[in-house]
């Protein structure tokens, strides 16, 4: 069984690639750094909920779905502010 840290990791790349979304993409939307990013992709950190939420906004998903095991569900139209 993948650790939490390889579940979400691999679960976010998923996610953002199904969204045909860089990493510099998502760096730009959530504020975060590429290489922040990247790490969490890469299972090297866990980000604290608050992040993995910002996150979640940005592709358009529900941090339900970094834990699920089905499908995701259809990206939601991000938020603009």
């Amino acid at each position: 069984m993948p650790s939490l840290s390889d579940q979400i990791g691999g679960k976010l790349r998923s996610l953002r690639k199904s969204r045909k979304m860089t990493l510099e993409a998502l760096a730009a939307h959530t504020g975060f750094t590429k290489s922040y990013l990247s790490k969490i992709e890469n299972s090297k950190k866990i980000p604290p909920i608050g992040s993995l939420a910002k996150i979640c906004q940005s592709l358009g998903t529900d941090l339900a779905d970094l834990f699920g095991n089905g499908p995701s569900k259809t990206p939601r139209p991000r938020a603009t502010a």
